[in-house]
């Protein structure tokens, strides 16, 4: 049984409840999966954290390598730890000289970030070579900040499936709203 192919007077809208229901579907895969990216972000940096403060970390006499912390480097731990990243605000690096990553031959997404911004792209830092501490200024505030509580798992399937069920409702109501947009806008004209 093909759709109902509903005709409006006062817009025009080819298809909605295919092309709208498209979009809206497209909207809502890709607020959950942005959902779930930063759940899993806020655990990490949370873990990162948890760490530093319970090892006393908070000069730069007292600043710890990753590896010391019981975590394992990655890139996603490197990419949180860049120059222009929030997370640097309460995180120090206590030697960012000896750990820059400095690359001899600037990559071609260098290249062009440099050609639109003017600047060079924000710095890395090599995660074996880094010491990392929070100073107690910035302790409290980081740890309400990325405070993580639960498991990022299940919050990651109940922002999934709470985004289908949004997805779902709204297809069903959208020629409904589109009706009533209509219905609204011929009524404002005739008065």
């Amino acid at each position: 049984m093909p759709a109902e192919i509903h005709y409006y007077h006062n817009f025009s809208v080819d298809s909605p409840t295919l092309s709208l229901t498209v979009i809206l579907w497209a909207l809502c895969a890709g607020l959950a999966i942005g959902a779930c990216a930063l759940t899993f972000t806020r655990h990490r940096a949370s873990k990162l954290i948890g760490r530093l403060v319970e090892s006393g970390a908070s000069d730069a006499e007292n600043a710890k390598y990753v590896r010391e912390l019981s975590l394992k480097p990655t890139r996603r731990m490197r990419k949180m730890l860049r120059d222009d990243e929030t997370l640097r605000k309460y995180i120090i690096i206590a030697n960012p000289d000896e750990a820059r990553i400095t690359p001899e031959k600037p990559s071609f997404f260098a290249k062009v970030y440099r050609h639109f911004r003017g600047e060079l792209p924000p710095a890395s830092y090599d995660l074996q070579k880094a010491k990392l501490y929070i100073p107690e200024s910035a302790r409290i505030t980081a740890q309400v900040r990325y405070e993580s509580k639960g498991n990022p798992f299940i919050s990651s399937v109940i922002v999934c499936i709470v985004f289908l069920l949004i997805a779902t409702g709204l297809s069903y109501c959208m020629p409904l709203l589109l009706d009533l947009l209509d219905s609204a806008i011929t009524g404002y004209k005739e008065l």
